[in-house]
């Protein structure tokens, strides 16, 4: 018999029983090889472009990094600037006191690693690389557990190797950790959805929840996603029906209550110590619908043309490819996702508020996609010369026009005079802080754009009365004249 190849075909699943000797398909296909490769490539791109320079970024990134140091002294207090008795405007998160912008659950995971590598810019950004490089494998899982093992392997490799996911997690793009974050717990929460789909228990109902809950506590209210997607499932199944629909109700009402064990409390938390700075923010939020905050003010149709920047023109094309593959299929299953995927890019297309890392939240559902598309793709009849070729365009596709390691090398040079400025005063702060331990300063002239290097490199503040607002081109003077107020 002739052995099939599992690049081009779907015999990367599981066998049943172990295969006659002779048949053995070679060890690189085992499934716990095809995982460890995914994940040590996921991993090894990431930690690449988040080691390639040694500051946090503007714009979100430095914000993140100065609120989640203050975590690892009180969990429960998030802050940008500490309490020296100074005015700050709680309106203004860029330069305010309690910092209630994100919710919390991502600033607790910096800290955590904070807390085991130390305030460098490694322990900031290990988390993110750890969690792309498992989001990748949740596309590889989903793709097995859905029947299309091949679709899940390309998938994988898809976010694995992404110019995008690689420069998100390094911070170089706004929402960075954020959206990073968000997109695995969206992306586990789809996998726990998933599970439940195959056999519904209780248990799986509450991890269903649980991973909702996470994703809520992450990025408030399109955390709920997966929960929506399973409600869609069960809705299209008939399970609200039949004479199963008594079970369903139960299960639905204990993954809302794991939910809500999850978010709820830090929410009524906040709401009661700090009612201002909640109030706020949760108007600041709903604000996102009507109003373009800050300058986002993109055209209608942004959160489409902009998944060429998410995966390429390739991945974009295969993207549509494996949509309409999913159609064909109609499974309900596939018609779920697509139907919750379909109501996220609609409502970000209402929204007036639009960036281009809102919609990676479905980094997994839409990678996998993508090798749904790169599925199709191999299927062409031929020989075995023709479908080697096309695995190779594949593959080069995948390096060339998803991955652009020379666009991510260029976004990382300090060549620019913002970013050597923001080096040079990373670099003071940090030798501030060697050489001057156990003090508290309070840094005068500071400029805005380094505010929360201060805060992160040292264990001082800054006096807000005398930050130059308008400096951004501003390298560190020779002097260094960043003056200082011994507490």
């Amino acid at each position: 018999m002739r052995p099939t190849n599992p690049l081009w075909t779907d015999a990367l699943a599981p066998e049943p029983s172990a295969p006659h000797p002779a048949e053995r398909r070679p060890f690189w296909t085992r499934p716990w090889v095809q995982g460890l490769v995914l994940f040590g490539l996921a991993f090894g791109i990431r930690a690449w472009s988040a080691c390639a320079e040694d500051f946090p970024n503007l714009w979100d990134e430095q914000y993140h990094a100065a609120v989640a140091k203050s975590l690892l002294a009180n969990p429960l207090e998030p802050r940008l600037l500490p309490n020296t008795g100074q005015p700050v405007d709680y309106r203004d998160w860029t330069a305010n006191g309690i910092w209630l912008h994100k919710p919390p659950l991502f600033l607790w995971t910096l800290a955590s690693s904070m807390a085991v590598w130390g305030t460098t810019v490694w322990g900031l950004r290990f988390p993110s690389v750890l969690l792309g490089a498992l989001s990748a494998l949740l596309v590889w899982r989903l793709g097995r557990r859905w029947g299309h093992p091949l679709a899940g392997w390309w998938g994988g490799l898809w976010l694995a190797t992404g110019h995008f996911s690689a420069t998100i997690a390094a911070g170089r793009i706004p929402t960075d950790h954020n959206d990073v974050h968000f997109a695995f717990w969206v992306g586990l929460g789809l996998w726990t959805a998933a599970r439940y789909m195959d056999r519904r228990t209780y248990g799986r109902a509450a991890a269903v929840g649980a991973a909702v809950g996470a994703a809520v506590l992450t990025k408030w209210l399109p955390g709920l996603w997966a929960g929506g997607v399973l409600g869609l499932w069960a809705l299209l199944e008939g399970h609200f029906r039949t004479s199963e629909r008594g079970t369903t109700l139960r299960h639905l009402v204990l993954a809302v209550g794991v939910a809500s064990a999850v978010a709820v409390p830090w929410n009524a938390f906040i709401r009661s110590a700090y009612p201002a700075e909640a109030g706020y923010e949760a108007d600041y939020n709903a604000r996102h619908l009507h109003e373009a905050l800050e300058g986002h003010q993109e055209p209608l149709f942004f959160h489409f043309t902009s998944q060429v920047d998410l995966w390429g023109w390739t991945g974009t094309l295969l993207l549509l490819v494996g949509v309409g593959a999913a159609l064909r299929q109609r499974s309900t299953r596939w018609m779920a996702v697509l139907g919750g995927i379909l109501l996220v890019f609609g409502i970000y297309t209402y929204a007036a508020t639009k960036m281009v890392a809102f919609t990676y939240a479905l980094a997994v559902p839409l990678a996998l996609i993508i090798g749904r598309g790169i599925q199709t793709v191999l299927r062409i009849q031929g020989g075995r010369t023709v479908r080697s070729v096309a695995v190779a365009l594949v593959l080069l596709a995948a390096l060339l026009d998803n991955g652009r390691p020379w666009e991510t090398y260029a976004k990382s040079r300090v060549n620019t005079p913002m970013r050597v400025a923001r080096q040079e005063y990373a670099d003071y702060f940090r030798e501030y802080e060697a050489t001057h331990p156990g003090e508290r300063p309070v840094f005068r002239n500071v400029p805005k754009h380094a505010l929360p290097l201060a805060v992160f490199f040292t264990s001082g503040t800054v006096d807000l009365a005398s930050v130059n607002a308008q400096p951004e081109l501003r390298a560190l003077p020779t002097e260094k004249r960043v003056l200082r107020n011994a507490r």
